[in-house]
Order: structure tokens, then sequence, then C-alpha cells
């Protein structure tokens, strides 16, 4: 779409898509998202445990409670995730699915 100026029709040129699909492969494709699920759930996993040790400083050291203890896990992991890994992966896969994609050229 890019490439025909921002032409609608381009988007449905199934034939240009097929084209595509046929040069970088179904198997590289599925192999390139099994390696960015598991660099996804690398991610969410170093989050949990940064945003426990986090959470557990900050309980042990002021004594609050149990409830508390719960929303705070939710709201820190939350913050932290969208704050500090998403943005990073989101850039990390467009970039990767870009060079997917200009390996053909």
């Amino acid at each position: 779409m890019v490439e025909k100026e921002g032409f609608l029709k381009a988007t449905f040129d199934f034939k240009r898509l097929l084209e595509i699909i046929r040069f970088v492969g179904i198997i590289d494709y599925l192999k390139f998202y099994l390696g960015l699920i598991i660099i996804f759930t690398g991610i969410i996993i170093i989050n949990f445990v940064i945003s426990e040790l986090i959470i557990n400083i900050i309980l042990t050291f002021f004594k609050l409670h149990f409830i508390f203890g719960i929303i705070s896990h939710v709201l820190l992991f939350g913050i932290f995730f969208l704050l500090m890994f998403f943005p990073f992966f989101i850039i990390f896969e467009s970039r990767s699915i870009s060079m997917i994609y200009n390996m053909r050229n």
C-alpha cells in the first residue's frame, strides 16, 4: 500500500500478498513468531520478578495489610509492564517484521 501511494485498492491485491508469503516462507514466519512468544514470555517473567521485589520491599517496610498487597501487586505489575517493557517490545516486534519483509528486496 505504501508503494501505491496509499490507495486502498492495493491492500486487497491478493496476488501480490501471496507472492510475499511465498517469498518469506511459512516455516520461517512461524519460527519468527515462536521466537517472539518466547521473548515476550521472558519479558513478562522478568517484569513479574522485579515488581514482586519492589512490592515485597514496600510491604515489609511499611507493614501494610494483605488486601493492599494484592491491589498494589496488580497495579505495579501493570504500570511497570505498560511503561517499561511493552513499548520496547512493540518497537522490537515492528522492526523485526519489517526486516523479514525487506529481505526480499
